[in-house]
């Protein structure tokens, strides 16, 4: 019997608080049919009260597909990379754990999926105390990058995060994040993929991915001034790296515009 699962979905999480079931709720309200996706939860750190509050979660909704594993070692990295190995479907769609989805984003990803192509959606940042909309790059760049037939340079803001489309996983194969970094991982690991990727296209702006601004979440903590400018200094040196290894695969303005983000994010810290 052929496998009904088309989407993995992978959420990492860290001593979740009350917003992770805002996040599994919005997933398990999708209008996609829940046989044909799965939500692969990875709690990285402490085990309990975590485990248990999930599994009740997870009773509680017996129509969907969970897989739930935990482990010791920490970083958001590290837990993708084992929800990577875990992935069932044909697609993989990254959620981090304290974002949430519109009903219709799966559903509309879907409808454009295709090998080779990377599907991006409408992204929008909730402030968390307000609740209102806040100024975003992402949802700038959804509005007009695809006015026109985007190019791996033009739709290079969408390779800046994991999160917020579809992925073919014949398109990440083997590779994987870099758990070395704590700062840039994702545009390292999209990157590295990018190699494989033929074409970029966006959903409807019905589908979209909404990323909450909240103060201690791990993929926004802030980090001193050293440990910033040694990481990326090593995230330089590792595009680099990636590139050389197969660089008549890499469009080259795109391989650059990441050195020169990368550079101008070291000059920031150096001079604000």
């Amino acid at each position: 019997m052929p496998n009904p699962i088309q989407i993995s979905v992978i959420i990492p999480t860290y001593r979740p608080g009350a917003y992770l079931w805002t996040c599994l709720d919005s997933l398990c309200r999708q209008t996609m049919p829940a046989e044909h996706f799965e939500m692969i939860i990875i709690l990285n750190g402490c085990n309990e009260p975590y485990t248990t509050e999930i599994a009740q979660y997870i009773s509680a909704h017996p129509h969907h597909r969970f897989v739930v594993r935990q482990t010791d070692t920490a970083g958001v990295s590290h837990a993708r990379n084992i929800g990577l190995d875990l992935c069932a479907g044909k697609y993989v769609a990254m959620v981090d754990d304290d974002d949430w989805l519109s009903p219709d984003y799966l559903a509309l990803l879907w409808q454009k999926a295709a090998e080779n192509s990377i599907v991006v959606t409408d992204v929008q940042l909730i402030d968390d105390v307000t609740g209102q909309e806040r100024a975003y790059y992402l949802h700038d760049a959804f509005q007009t990058t695809f006015a026109k037939r985007p190019t791996f340079f033009t739709a290079r803001s969408f390779f800046s995060t994991a999160w917020g489309k579809l992925i073919p996983m014949d398109v990440i194969a083997g590779d994987r994040f870099d758990t070395r970094f704590r700062l840039g991982e994702d545009a390292l690991f999209m990157f590295a993929i990018a190699r494989r990727v033929q074409t970029i296209c966006a959903t409807s702006p019905a589908a979209v991915y909404y990323v909450r601004e909240r103060s201690g979440s791990a993929s926004r903590s802030p980090l001193d001034y050293f440990s910033r400018t040694g990481i990326l200094l090593r995230l330089a040196c590792a595009y680099t790296t990636i590139w050389a290894r197969h660089p008549r695969q890499y469009h080259f303005l795109f391989f650059v515009s990441r050195i020169v983000a990368t550079l101008a994010k070291l000059f920031l810290i150096r001079y604000r």
